[in-house]
């Protein structure tokens, strides 16, 4: 009695866990205005470009990241390129706002905004879902 109950509770556990999605992360691109000139950049600098540490362009203007974080693709992309979950990279720009280190970058509602962003500031970068990608938008290729 005891082990079937302690089997069933491991069960439990295991399902309800909360970082196990039935969902799969959606599969995302870095994205850049059209009139970014780079050639491949590496993913080291693209982490950095998002978390604050590189702040210019190889041109000298500020590079904008633009944080997509109610789409789909926000959690594919904080795990895979900066090595963070969500609370974890929202804790991370608390902490550099109140240490002055550096402001909050923009964050966008949907996909929809982020496209208007980039569109209107060619400095900025940010991440969409593969089948966001529209004009005036190029994704940028991110090397290892």
């Amino acid at each position: 009695m005891l082990v079937r109950f302690f089997v069933i509770f491991l069960l439990c556990f295991a399902l309800l866990r909360p970082d196990v999605s039935a969902a799969p992360a959606q599969e995302f691109v870095v994205v850049v205005h059209k009139d970014r000139q780079l050639g491949a950049v590496t993913a080291h600098d693209v982490r950095r470009m998002f978390l604050g540490k590189i702040s210019k362009w190889p041109d000298g203007q500020r590079v904008l990241p633009v944080y997509n974080t109610k789409d789909g693709a926000h959690k594919g992309f904080s795990r895979s390129l900066l090595n963070k979950s969500a609370a974890q990279l929202k804790t991370y720009w608390r902490k550099r706002l109140f240490s002055g280190q550096s402001m909050m970058p923009y964050m966008a509602d949907n996909s929809a905004e982020v496209v208007a962003y980039l569109t209107e500031h060619p400095n900025a970068i940010s991440y969409l879902p593969l089948d966001a990608v529209v004009e005036p938008l190029k994704p940028l290729s991110v090397g290892k």
